[in-house]
């Protein structure tokens, strides 16, 4: 059997799932060679090699070469909210191995907006949707409802989050923040990284005149693919078209070089 245990990046991976793996590892596991640690090569990711043939690989999907190129018959997603649906659909692909009557891509995650690739999945059926509460967790709650003492700690602080968050990380519930106009952000996949814009990609500029709301201009780049980085971004109170020039939907380019704003 070829397992995987994978997050949206290696780092966030092992700061998390792996410290909990660790401390629930059986140590004599390890001392007496059933099974052990294997730290990865140029060709293989790193993972937990058993002594009867079995392995668990682990690894991010920012590093996915490694992890991609292997064949597994289970896969598990931490937090899957963070990955793509291409990232998703990718991993699937590896489900192949055929050493278990069945290959299965089981993961966990903290609800998101109703319109996330994940939960659209879930609604229209191609996935399953389990849902599990922190009541359900014995870390948490004792079998008589009363809370454990980490659960009085980290219940409580739940308790006090308000809004969205507290709908999503205590209540468990896909929904949008109030007054969010674009619910399919995300950071993770709309902010990139700085680059400098090429000239052959064609500029657009889009302009909202008010006096009201205030004055908005964006530029924006189309790159071959037909997607559009925004370069630039200005907003003012007050400013209208002057007499005379009315406003004018315009396309063309600036007359400043700009790079790409991101994190």
């Amino acid at each position: 059997m070829r397992g995987l245990i994978v997050r949206n990046t290696k780092t966030s991976l092992t700061s998390t799932v792996l410290v909990t793996w660790r401390q629930h590892f059986p140590g004599e596991v390890l001392a007496n060679g059933t099974a052990r640690w294997y730290g990865g090569s140029a060709e293989k990711p790193p993972a937990y090699e058993y002594k009867n043939g079995s392995s668990i690989a682990v690894g991010g999907m920012d590093k996915s070469t490694k992890i991609m190129s292997s064949e597994y018959d289970v896969a598990y997603v931490q937090e899957a909210i963070e990955l793509t649906v291409d990232d998703w659909e990718g991993i699937t692909t590896r489900l192949r191995n055929g050493r278990m009557p069945y290959q299965q891509l089981i993961a966990d995650t903290n609800p998101s907006t109703p319109t996330h690739w994940l939960k659209q999945r879930c609604d229209c059926g191609d996935t399953l949707l389990m849902e599990s509460w922190h009541e359900d967790n014995p870390v948490y709650v004792n079998p008589d409802g009363t809370p454990t003492p980490a659960g009085e700690q980290y219940l409580g602080l739940l308790d006090r989050l308000t809004g969205v968050q507290y709908h999503r990380l205590r209540s468990g519930l896909w929904v949008s923040a109030e007054g969010l106009i674009y619910e399919d952000w995300d950071p993770s996949i709309h902010v990139v990284d700085r680059f400098p814009i090429p000239d052959s990609w064609t500029r657009w500029w889009t302009v909202d005149f008010g006096y009201t709301h205030p004055f908005v201009l964006q530029c924006w780049a189309e790159d071959p693919d037909g997607r559009l980085p925004r370069d630039l971004h200005v907003s003012a109170p007050g400013r209208g078209p002057r007499p005379g020039h009315p406003p004018r939907g315009d396309r063309g380019r600036p007359r400043c070089r700009a790079e790409a704003r991101g994190r």
